[in-house]
Parts: structure tokens; C-alpha cells; sequence
């Protein structure tokens, strides 16, 4: 994945900028965190951990993370995006937490076809931009647009443009949604405030 938490940080800095924490520490098996705006239910999170499972609710959407084992809201606060996200069993978009976005597939096909064309021969093309004319030609970029035209595309161009590997690119356009970054990046800048709070006491 190529969100760091540096970058999501900054990203969301004006969903999370007022925000204040709230721990409520309900015994050995639950922790509950509330971080949110005071005296607004703007941006409103609450992060419950229980056993081996967290449930995020909120302005930012629902979801359910689930380990085989306890853990607590500062280990999972720990833990990197992409592992964060393939714990999900469940959200708003599915057990995968992910939605189309057509602009970030516009923007892999770029990269796809500028890869191809810098390094042609590589790939056996005849010419730099054999990819780009065959995907060109026959209206690729149309297709971005939406999941369902994304998908009648690949079925009636995918092996014309792509050869034997087109099925590689039914994923595309899939991506992490920027829901489960929001949980994600709320949970870290929760539990660093709570520490700070903790430290500042």
C-alpha cells in the first residue's frame, strides 16, 4: 500500500485537528475510546476492543476488525495499514473494505502503459506504444469510469490488449477505502493523545 501514516496524517488533518480523547478502560477483556470534536458530534469515533475484536462506529462508518488472540487499542494502534485492513470482517464496503475509485484506476493505467512503453522490449511490444495504441483503440480509457463498464470491458477487450493475463486486471479499480484509513489514522492519533493526556498527568 502506498499510504504511509505520515502521509494519511497530513491528509486528514482537518477531520481530526480538534479533536479530544476519552478512555474508559471497562475491565481486563474491554477498552472503550471515544475521539471526537467537545460539545459537537462532527468526525465522532468511538473504538471498542474487546477479546481478539475491535469495533470502529462513527461519522467515518462502521466496521468490525477481529484477531485470534486479546489485544488491546495500543497494540492495534501499532499495527501498519495493510495489516490493519486485512483484519476486517466487516464494513460498509464489504469484508474487504474497499470501493471503486476511477480516478486512482485512470492513474494506474498511466502508470501501466508508461511502464510498458519506457520498457518495451521487455515486454515484447514492437513499438513504445503498442499497449497504449491497442488499449486507445478500442476506447480503454471510457471504461474507467465505473466498476460495471470497467468489467464489460476486460470481457469483451481484456485478452485483445492484455493477452493471456487480462484476468490480472479485474481487481483494478478496487481500492482500500478512505473509511478504513480514517479508522485507522483515528485510532493512532486517539491512543497518542490519550498517552500524551496520561504523560501530562
Amino acid at each position: 500500500m502506498r499510504d504511509t501514516f505520515k502521509e494519511l496524517r497530513k491528509k486528514f488533518k482537518d477531520n481530526f485537528k480538534n479533536h479530544v480523547v476519552s478512555y474508559y478502560d471497562k475491565g481486563e477483556r474491554l477498552e472503550h475510546l471515544i475521539w471526537r470534536i467537545p460539545g459537537s458530534s462532527n468526525g465522532y469515533m468511538e473504538f471498542i476492543a474487546c477479546g481478539g475484536n475491535l469495533v470502529v462506529r462513527g461519522d467515518y462508518g462502521d466496521s468490525i476488525f477481529e484477531w485470534y488472540r486479546r489485544v488491546d487499542l495500543k497494540w492495534i494502534a501499532g499495527t501498519d495499514l495493510s495489516y490493519f485492513a486485512e483484519k476486517c470482517q466487516a464494513s460498509e464496503y464489504g469484508r474487504d473494505f474497499k470501493s471503486w475509485d476511477s480516478e486512482q484506476l485512470r492513474e494506474d493505467i498511466e502508470a501501466l502503459l508508461d511502464e510498458h512503453s519506457k520498457n518495451f522490449e521487455d515486454y515484447d511490444h514492437e513499438s513504445p506504444n503498442e499497449l497504449r495504441d491497442k488499449f486507445e483503440d478500442v476506447n480503454g480509457f471510457d471504461a474507467v469510469n465505473g466498476e460495471f463498464e470497467w468489467m464489460v470491458w476486460l470481457q469483451d477487450y481484456g485478452w485483445e490488449v492484455f493477452g493471456d493475463d487480462w484476468w490480472e486486471y479485474v481487481p483494478m479499480g478496487k481500492y482500500l477505502d478512505t473509511h478504513c484509513k480514517l479508522h485507522w489514522v483515528g485510532l493512532k492519533l486517539a491512543v497518542e493523545a490519550l498517552e500524551e493526556k496520561n504523560n501530562g498527568e
